[in-house]
């Protein structure tokens, strides 16, 4: 008997990074000052109270770099607020500092907004803490800081791109989102003799019906390709049995406006997304290359532009697992291929000083072109391997910043890596 789950209480949507963020722990030396006393009032209130309820204007994700928060002051005092000091960081850096002034009645909200901030791509926390209330140390830490995760999509990749996931943790530029727990995640999976193979997993068989969860690609380049597809494999079965069906729900969905607005250009469920028959057992690992189907997305309508987002959105009906794997971008003419893929052998360290270094292997490894650009389009470096299976490409003259490796084989067909530059 299939076992069930239930939420007794109601769960917020939670941003699931790469790396979970901790709430920040500020230390006693930045609340307290010397010489500087608060006592609570008779009714039990703290006479001089500010505190945060909530943080705005910090969405989820997006590809700007920059945000500009807005926090909910409350004055939770029997005084009147006439001035806070509010301690705000991006990741546990450096704090800065904003003093508010105004005027707000015990019980009243005030929206205050922060300066712009500049932020790099990938994973972050803004958080927020008040230390002063009314010039006195705001001693009532129960209601004193908030904090939010948000993800900056950064620099697009240009097509053909190529995952295979090849660790344990999501790549550079994947991120999910997910409702609770039981979301999007790495799966590894031990192949005979030891080897170890990465797959996306969407565990549906532990995920409560009617969840969403989302999983983002890299955002990518289609402004230099003339033909565009996107094909992945995919393994899934739904859960039957004794007259019990679950099945589960997966969308392929595309953006060029950052995800303001989603295309849904896929859309599968139950015998039509399943690789198996369905089956009354626990979760779904697969096992044999038989469970897998390759799927085919046409993209050409978002030919030449140059930020294209792509996201798989899961609705859970309590069924079984289903894995994602090898996910390919590119024109069907010269498409990337897996044999260009092993090429790459090895390629540090990233980010980069003085130099970076690649080694090659592979069929065609012997005969292939290396280039290399910037962000801004500009080449770095261009030249034919020849049989160099090793060498270290200098960087000390490049300015800090990210850049394109290419490697482009005698059949057209194309790979292309991110590394950083960082003196």
């Amino acid at each position: 008997m299939k076992k069930l789950f239930f939420l007794l209480l109601a769960s917020p949507v939670v941003f699931t990074l790469q790396a979970k963020a901790q709430a920040f722990d500020f230390p006693q030396s930045d609340i307290m000052k010397e010489g500087q006393f608060q006592f609570l009032s008779k009714d039990g209130f703290s006479e001089n109270d500010g505190g945060v309820s909530a943080i705005y204007s910090v969405p989820n994700y997006q590809c700007s770099g920059e945000i500009t928060p807005t926090v909910e002051l409350v004055n939770y005092g029997s005084n009147l607020l006439t001035a806070a000091l509010l301690k705000y960081s991006i990741d546990a850096q450096t704090p800065s500092y904003l003093e508010w002034q105004g005027s707000l009645e015990p019980g009243a909200v005030e929206l205050v907004e922060f300066e712009t901030i500049e932020v790099a791509a990938g994973p972050h926390v803004f958080a927020v803490s008040i230390l002063e209330a009314n010039g006195l140390a705001d001693i009532n830490g129960g209601n004193n800081d908030d904090l939010v995760d948000f993800y900056i999509v950064g620099i697009s990749t240009p097509a053909p791109m190529f995952q295979q996931f090849e660790t344990s943790s999501l790549p550079e530029g994947y991120f999910v989102e997910n409702a609770d727990t039981y979301g999007w995640k790495m799966y590894t999976q031990v192949k005979e003799f030891g080897n170890l193979n990465h797959m996306l997993q969407m565990p549906f068989f532990n995920c409560n019906a009617g969840i969403i969860n989302m999983a983002y690609m890299e955002n990518l380049d289609l402004s230099s390709i003339d033909a565009a597809e996107l094909t992945f494999d995919i393994a899934y079965r739904y859960y039957e049995n004794s007259g019990l069906t679950n099945y589960d729900k997966l969308l392929v969905q595309v953006s060029d406006d950052c995800g303001v607005y989603w295309s849904t250009l896929y859309e599968k469920e139950k015998d039509e997304l399943a690789t198996l028959p369905p089956s009354g057992a626990g979760d779904y690992f697969p096992s044999q290359a038989n469970e897998w189907r390759t799927e085919t997305i046409e993209l050409d309508d978002y030919i030449g532009n140059s930020n294209v987002m792509i996201r798989f959105k899961a609705i859970s009906g309590h069924g079984n697992n289903l894995y994602i794997d090898n996910i390919k971008v590119g024109s069907t003419v010269g498409y990337y291929d897996p044999a260009v893929q092993q090429i790459v052998m090895d390629a540090y360290p990233n980010p980069a000083d003085t130099y970076f270094s690649i080694a090659f292997t592979g069929e065609y490894a012997n005969n292939c072109l290396v280039s290399v650009y910037d962000v801004f389009g500009k080449q770095h470096y261009a030249a034919p391997v020849n049989g160099n299976l090793k060498f270290n490409l200098s960087t000390a003259t490049w300015p800090s910043g990210h850049y394109f490796l290419f490697i482009k084989d005698v059949k057209d067909r194309m790979h292309c890596s991110k590394f950083i530059v960082s003196h």
